[in-house]
């Protein structure tokens, strides 16, 4: 997974923070878990979104 401005970011020491999902959330906590898993395979564990940029949206219960 390449960050669209990954020439940027690789000079400034890019870790893929981007993608990382908030402090104690997963793919589980959010609204396109189910589309996700389903089309992607993605594992409902992780940590990190798959896309970029990032889609993450918190879930309401």
């Amino acid at each position: 997974m390449e960050c669209s401005r990954c020439e940027y970011y690789k000079t400034h020491n890019c870790k893929h923070q981007c993608m990382k999902l908030p402090e104690g959330k997963t793919c589980a906590d959010c609204v396109h878990v189910m589309r996700c898993t389903i089309m992607f395979g993605v594992n409902p564990e992780n940590t990190s979104c798959d896309f970029e940029p990032i889609r993450f949206k918190q879930a309401v219960n």
